[in-house]
């Protein structure tokens, strides 16, 4: 079993790929709903669920980057992700614009890369 800090150190990353999957669901992806469905995982499209996970998943994301931000002193990881985490939120969830909502998931995926390539620096 992984420890809580290794956990704490993969939060961005478990944050990403959460916020993608719910994004996804949310745009009505339809190679990603189709795998859903096949599994019998249809209560995951509901749209309050994913509305609450994505945010969840933005603010864990939010929180790892933090944490890497601290380590390596880069913050544009970090204003990357809060910029493409307040798109898709205002896009998939208050206003529903699908183009500006693909905006901010490339946005919120630039900052994991970002924040990769810090890592790696």
């Amino acid at each position: 079993m992984a420890s809580p800090n290794r956990f704490m150190l993969n939060l961005d990353k478990i944050g990403f790929v959460v916020a993608a999957f719910a994004s996804l669901c949310l745009l009505d992806f339809d190679p990603l709903v189709t795998i859903v469905n096949s599994v019998r995982l249809g209560l995951l499209l509901n749209h309050t669920f994913l509305a609450v996970l994505l945010v969840a998943a933005l603010l864990a994301g939010a929180l790892g980057l933090g944490r890497s931000f601290m380590t390596h002193h880069s913050p544009w990881p970090v204003f990357l992700h809060l910029g493409g985490g307040i798109l898709l939120v205002v896009f998939l969830l208050v206003n529903f614009q699908p183009m500006l909502g693909w905006v901010g998931l490339m946005v919120v995926s630039l900052a994991a890369f970002v924040d990769i390539s810090r890592k790696r620096a």
